[in-house]
């Protein structure tokens, strides 16, 4: 019996630094997200755009376009990191292929 405890506070123990290496690393993706969203914002402000004339409403368009771009692959890079992190903590804490 004793020898189960420790296999289970051990298994415990390694649970919860696999859990705390996951939150680091969604934060830390979070963080890269929050700070691209940013400059895409701080780039869109910063770009001298005439909203009247034909091309400056092309010229918006695009940024806008872009911005949107630039948005959804941050979201698709995060979400797979977020993927691999569960399917790591699956395999590590309960064997799960």
């Amino acid at each position: 019996m004793p020898r189960l405890i420790e296999v289970l506070m051990r298994a415990e123990s390694e649970a919860k630094r696999i859990v705390e290496d996951a939150e680091k690393e969604a934060e830390e993706i979070i963080r890269r997200a929050r700070e691209e969203a940013k400059r895409i914002v701080e780039e869109a402000w910063s770009t001298d755009i005439e909203l009247k004339g034909g091309s400056g409403e092309g010229e918006f368009r695009e940024i806008i376009e872009e911005a949107e771009r630039r948005a959804e692959e941050i979201r698709r890079v995060a979400a797979a990191r977020m993927d691999s992190l569960v399917e790591e903590i699956l395999k590590e804490v309960l064997g799960v292929e």
